[in-house]
């Protein structure tokens, strides 16, 4: 299954889910061996925060300026 894109999607579709009900953000911890997963998890766009024999990356989803004046005009609120 690995580079079909499945991986992808999915994190895109907890992202969005995780964003849409307030959520600040994301971490998630990969251990030092799993170097696909590293290399996946910065291609998406998280980024790496310093540690020792794991690897922790982080992806803040607060909403953008232009996320929040979009809702303000469709109407829309974010789940809290």
């Amino acid at each position: 299954m690995q580079g079909r894109g499945t991986g992808r999607r999915l994190v895109m579709t907890l992202i969005s889910s995780l964003r849409d009900h307030g959520s600040p953000g994301v971490h998630l911890l990969v251990g030092h061996s799993n170097q696909r997963a590293i290399r996946f998890y910065r291609h998406v766009g998280f980024t790496e925060l310093a540690a020792t024999g794991v690897h922790i990356f982080t992806m803040g989803l607060g909403r953008t300026m232009e996320q929040q004046d979009d809702d303000e005009i469709s109407g829309h609120r974010p789940h809290r």
